[in-house]
């Protein structure tokens, strides 16, 4: 008898130990589980409990944390939650409370037109949409195999990354741009990327304003003529002669942004930062998709060799048929499925 009660008690334990077991690890899943699943089909993401698309997964950063509060929504779900894919892309839940935002950030004239209606599908249905954390960086196989680069080496149809420490995707058309841009998921059916927008461009601005950041002084917070920081990473000096003709980089580890331009690797400094995301304003002017009756299609961003101020960052600029030009890249976006 006593065996068998041993026995008994010890079966009890191992299966108690099991259902412990499987409830901590269940609990351990739930972060991503309870963000990312859909109940009775209907789509559960909201600006502060944003879904996770399948494939990627959370990325804990001291700005901003997914771990649950006491009502379920991630603790940092406005300060610039963080997902990456299996190769290491990474991008930032931008939250869109409402469409309507100050009169004063539309710097552009564009009729309802299919580009806008899908931006305005995706907050209507999700809350907001994923942003590249970083500008688009050029590919593996470019930044191992090239030293110097120019029009004839960027100006291609390829994969761009989101990463920390790439070389910016400069030199480059819009239309490859916006054909880079969209190959990056072009498989994936859980998410689409796509070249940025100017109406999402608007709604990161005022998700900026909000969170208390003064977007009308963005030297605070950008690589500019006139900004100075320490950095680690590549960097190629501004040469007026050579603008639009190539550029050659070289590594710096903790050095210090002199007072002449210089265009750096994406994520080199803390010091373009905000909620998460790197170089909103400065280094390279950024294409978007929108085109405008106003200015044609447009691009945004600023650029380092500016004088850094409210113009340089919210105003956009028409980009006509310009070469392609060091001063000019791009930035993706993710549409959730």
């Amino acid at each position: 008898m006593k065996k068998g009660l041993l026995l008994s008690t010890i079966i009890v334990v191992i299966t108690g130990g099991i259902i412990l077991s499987t409830y901590l690890i269940n609990e351990y899943k739930n972060v991503n589980d309870d963000l990312s699943k859909d109940k009775d089909n209907e789509v559960i993401s909201t600006y502060d409990s944003p879904k996770i698309p399948k494939g990627f997964k959370c990325v804990e950063t001291d700005i901003a944390s997914w771990t649950l509060d006491e009502n379920r929504k991630p603790k940092g779900w406005n300060n610039g939650l963080v997902i990456e894919d299996e190769i290491g892309n990474q991008f930032v839940w931008v939250p869109v409370k409402t469409t309507n935002v100050d009169k004063e950030l539309f710097w552009y004239n564009i009729k309802q037109n299919e580009e806008l209606a899908e931006v305005e599908n995706q907050i209507g249905k999700f809350g907001g949409f994923y942003m590249a954390r970083y500008e688009a960086g050029i590919s593996d196989d470019m930044q191992e195999n090239i030293k110097i680069f120019s029009a004839k080496t960027n100006d291609i149809e390829g994969i761009p990354v989101s990463r920390k420490n790439r070389i910016p995707w400069n030199y480059i058309t819009l239309k490859n741009a916006l054909k880079n841009a969209q190959a990056m998921y072009e498989n994936n059916e859980y998410v689409k990327s796509d070249l940025i927008s100017a109406r999402q461009w608007i709604y990161v601005l005022q998700w900026l304003k909000d969170t208390g950041i003064d977007i009308e002084n963005s030297g605070k917070f950008a690589n500019y003529t006139d900004t100075q920081f320490i950095f680690s990473g590549y960097y190629s000096k501004y040469d007026e002669e050579s603008e639009s003709n190539e550029a050659e980089y070289e590594y710096i580890d903790n050095g210090n942004k002199d007072m002449k331009a210089m265009l750096i690797s994406t994520g080199s400094t803390e010091y373009t930062n905000t909620n998460n995301i790197y170089d909103l304003a400065g280094n390279v002017v950024e294409y978007t998709n929108t085109y405008s009756e106003d200015w044609g299609y447009c691009s945004v961003g600023g650029y380092y060799t500016q004088i850094s101020g409210y113009q340089s960052f919210m105003d956009a600029s028409p980009i006509g048929d310009k070469s392609p030009l060091k001063k000019f890249g791009y930035r993706v976006v993710l549409f959730l499925k």
